[in-house]
């Protein structure tokens, strides 16, 4: 077992329990349809169930319908955007979404028990096993450390590993059991181009799942950090589960230069916390923009519109929110305003590997320090969506990097009126593909969509991560958001707001 022991191991193998159960429950059955449950959307139409075997006046035999689509509005998470097509037992959704967060191998076990192809439940099965052995014995580091490094290697040699989903790419249900059933690992795909996008999506997924294990499982402040750094650099972050896999069994760290990184970038944050406050204490209002501070200070005085404290004629938003949303917006605009000023002017020529390897870091003060610049831009936006403003100011790409600058503005909006717990759900529509989409693309246009929208809802998990003060909710928070579930989310956003209300002083 993990001798840091921060991981519920025991949680971890009950759910893998009730998933295996519900499991194989479905697969014995004999009625395929008639017994499945509905799906959330069919069971918000259905009403009580009638008697199998009924049937009216007649009719010597109840005929078969097709369960009833999704509404075309329907915003569909990354996870279950694979499942479109096949009635889907809500409770095993549920289950695998929660053991498997919204990795593709979530999307196996439900089209395996849609399909009923025992092919594909036995690769589910033996999956699942595999991880109640390993977790059981090594304990959730040791697991974790083993599925990215299986998935790592994958990535040096071009060969897909056994264990990547085969619902890593979208797939009919017959070519789906015709790949479980070919004889050489059922996971070779013939196409280059193909084979080594679906590897690199499966090393992304990793990473993710990797991130949502520990936030899902996890009870420690150090959790968090590594899974922040597995959303954002996955090298760091891998190092660092490997590192807290060997604390815990008493070996030394096997990667120092990753340890220097870390360091490094804590530092930093650290010394960006005590300007920050010394900046707040010494000049109030300097660095915040005039419609920031009034948006900022209505809210405090009347509250949200919509909520019932407002309604009531209560205080505003609590204290402790109000804090992030301000932070967040200095945090945003001095790093637009710190690239631009650097825009003409040379990189400073240290780079982050180098400072692993003991070189000296950059002398230059926090704002100015392109190394602390990105690692802003990645807390405000997380890895993929920084990408434009970070990359684009590298290269000095002038229409890339107002493009990260559009979109880091679109989220600045959120922030300054609705605040930073609210971007996540006003986000979802503008970037959730919805059923009608997604069922009318092809296969591979849909995975394109469906990668893209993962990629958001890991940032925005990273954001939280990044700025919730307080550690168990940014954990909850973020292990929703990456297994793209909104209404967990709102529920622990809204819980903590509800504490936080409670506590306020009265007027």
């Amino acid at each position: 077992m993990d001798g840091a022991h921060t991981l519920n191991v025991v949680g971890f193998l009950k759910s893998a329990k009730q998933l295996e159960r519900r499991f194989d429950m479905l697969m014995s059955r004999v009625d395929d349809r008639d017994e499945t449950q509905a799906p959330e959307w069919q069971a918000e139409r259905a009403g009580p169930p009638k008697p199998r075997g009924a049937s009216g006046p007649g009719r010597r035999r109840p005929r078969r319908r097709k369960p009833p689509e999704p509404p075309s509005t329907r915003l569909m998470s990354a996870a279950s955007g694979r499942l479109i097509g096949s009635t889907v037992d809500k409770r095993l959704f549920i289950l695998s979404g929660g053991m498997y967060g919204g990795s593709s191998w979530s999307a196996m076990f439900c089209i395996a028990a849609a399909t009923r192809e025992e092919s594909v439940a036995n690769e589910c099965r033996a999956f699942l096993r595999d991880s109640v052995a390993t977790v059981a014995r090594l304990g959730l580091h040791a697991w974790l450390c083993d599925l990215i490094d299986d998935a790592r290697q994958a990535a040096f040699t071009g060969v897909p590993s056994s264990r990547m989903p085969l619902l890593i790419r979208s797939m009919g249900d017959v070519k789906l059991a015709r790949q479980c059933t070919i004889a050489s690992g059922a996971r070779y795909i013939s196409d280059r181009r193909l084979r080594s996008e679906v590897i690199v999506e499966h090393c992304e997924q990793t990473h993710r799942f990797a991130a949502y294990s520990l936030l899902q499982w996890g009870n420690s402040k150090r959790d968090n950090g590594i899974a922040f750094m597995l959303l954002t650099r996955p090298n760091i972050g891998a190092a660092m589960l490997h590192e807290t896999r060997a604390t815990g069994r008493g070996s030394a760290s096997r990667n120092a230069a990753a340890r220097r990184i870390a360091e490094y970038l804590a530092a930093l944050r650290e010394q960006a916390d005590r300007q920050y406050a010394w900046v707040c204490a010494q000049h109030g209002a300097v660095g915040f923009l005039p419609e920031d501070l009034a948006a900022i200070n209505r809210r405090a005085d009347e509250g949200e519109p919509d909520s019932a404290e407002f309604d009531r004629g209560g205080k505003g938003e609590p204290k402790e929110l109000l804090d992030v949303d301000r932070r967040y917006l200095f945090d945003a605009r001095h790093v637009i305003a710190a690239y631009r000023g650097l825009w003409n002017l040379p990189d400073d020529g240290v780079r982050l590997a180098e400072i692993g390897h003991g070189a000296d870091p950059p002398s230059a003060s926090l704002w100015r320090n392109r190394i602390y610049l990105r690692m802003i831009a990645e807390m405000l936006l997380g890895a993929a969506s920084a990408a434009d403003l970070a990359d684009g100011f590298a290269a000095r790409d002038r229409e890339r990097f107002e493009r990260g600058v559009a979109r880091l503005e679109q989220i600045v909006a959120i922030v300054r009126n609705a605040g930073l717990t609210a971007a996540p759900t006003l986000l979802a529509p503008s970037v959730s593909p919805n059923f009608g989409e997604l069922k009318r693309l092809s296969f591979s246009e849909r995975d394109r969509r469906l990668r893209v929208h993962a990629r958001v809802e890991a940032d925005m998990a990273a954001v939280m991560l990044a700025y919730l003060p307080d550690p168990d909710v940014a954990r909850q928070a973020g292990a929703a958001l990456i297994r793209g579930d909104l209404t967990a989310y709102a529920k622990v956003v809204g819980d903590w707001r509800t504490r936080l209300r409670v506590r306020m002083p009265c007027t």
